[in-house]
């Protein structure tokens, strides 16, 4: 099985954008996006990947927490909430 197939077509354009700078982690029942050395985010292995996509603005919320590890944002963010 190939895990980017298991993506909805919006977040594998994502990740195709950002290069790469991606590795995808399969677990038992979730597929964890792992960017920079980051967990970017995480997605569940029963989601089309025909473009149906996540319900509501889960795969909206997905593909914003790929950009911003690819851009370094994240790790920034929980800096100076942790400080």
């Amino acid at each position: 099985m190939n895990a980017l197939n298991c993506l909805p077509k919006k977040t594998r354009k994502t990740l195709e954008d950002i290069g790469n700078c991606w590795r995808l982690e399969v677990g038992s029942k979730h597929i964890r996006i792992i960017v920079n050395e980051t967990m970017a985010g995480i997605v569940p292995k029963r989601v089309r990947g025909d473009g149906s996509g996540l319900p509501g603005r889960q795969e909206l919320n997905v593909i914003s927490q790929i950009r911003r590890a690819a851009r370094g944002a994240a790790s920034n963010r929980r800096l100076a909430v942790a400080v």
